[in-house]
């Protein structure tokens, strides 16, 4: 049995679970989209019902792949085509490589529903709520009016994109920064969030493991802090339990779920990521993350 890991051989994150992995005896391939297809290959035979991915000319049955980490997947980049037929050329790549995203029994760590689901932001914090989580006030829009009311309503706000990938930017005024009105007609909506006083808490979700820890940062986003600090936290057994339930209701199995402690001691959920880095956050706090990862992808091995 074969296991399969999307990303890019230079990521460190995928060199790490590659060679973690083969030191344990299992074969692994590491699958770039961007390298689909003139490095990587695909043969569908619908009359047999068999397919055969050929990831740098090595061939992997698809029956015989047990389990694949989505750490990252690239979109494929064809060549030797014109501007015009580019997109064509990958919106045919992508129809192909969907028959390797629906495979079943294919342990998925996670799947194509799951990195979907992320991308609709409104969605997941609509679930979390529903499932008990606290969820601060948020909206998000493009409408000015329905912006500047909900801004005049606090004195503290969040903004951040609706896609996620971008900082989170403060708002300390009770009215929208005049560059907000041009970003809302070029980039679409925004969401804004009651800002909530407090410390950031991290918590890597796997099975029924779960870890956390806290991210120490003078910075409203702490990915702006080289500083930033991630010392090991201890969950309420109430809200271990929530995460291992919003993991496995939103269709995971390994994750990461970022909250807003509260000075009061109250947990906001934030979001909740399907394909997490966790390196240097296992680095700084000796959690064994990645045991849990390899864990998890060869459990069906």
């Amino acid at each position: 049995m074969s296991l399969i890991i999307f990303g890019r051989s230079d990521d460190p994150q995928v060199s790490h679970i590659e060679r973690t992995l083969a030191a344990l005896g299992h074969q692994t391939f590491i699958f770039d989209g961007g390298d689909f297809p003139a490095t990587h290959s695909m043969h569908f035979d619908v009359t047999n019902n068999h397919t055969t991915l050929y990831v740098n000319d090595k061939p992997i049955i698809l029956a015989d792949i047990s389990a694949v980490y989505w750490h990252r997947f690239h979109l494929p980049e064809p060549t030797k085509v014109t501007r015009t037929q580019r997109e064509f050329a990958r919106q045919n790549c992508l129809s192909t490589l969907n028959v390797l995203f629906h495979a079943t029994p294919i342990r998925w760590v996670n799947g194509m529903s799951s990195i979907r689901y992320h991308q609709s932001k409104p969605l997941q914090l609509v679930h979390a709520k529903r499932l008990g989580a606290n969820v601060a006030e948020t909206i998000i829009t493009n409408v000015v009016h329905a912006a500047e009311k909900f801004v005049s309503a606090y004195s503290r706000i969040i903004a951040k994109p609706v896609y996620g990938g971008e900082l989170a930017q403060h708002l300390w005024a009770n009215k929208l920064p005049e560059d907000y009105w041009d970003q809302f007609k070029a980039s679409g909506p925004i969401t804004l969030q009651r800002y909530i006083q407090g410390t950031n808490i991290r918590t890597y979700v796997c099975g029924q493991q779960c870890v956390s820890a806290e991210l120490s940062s003078d910075h409203i986003d702490y990915r702006t802090d080289d500083e930033t600090a991630a010392i090991p936290h201890s969950l309420p057994q109430a809200i271990i339990r929530l995460s291992l339930l919003l993991c496995k209701d939103m269709g995971m199995v390994w994750c990461a779920i970022d909250w807003r402690l509260e000075d009061g001691g109250t947990y906001w959920f934030l979001e909740i990521n399907p394909a997490p880095y966790f390196l240097r956050f296992e680095q700084e706090t000796g959690l064994g993350i990645t045991r849990m990862l390899v864990n998890e992808l060869t459990a069906y091995h």
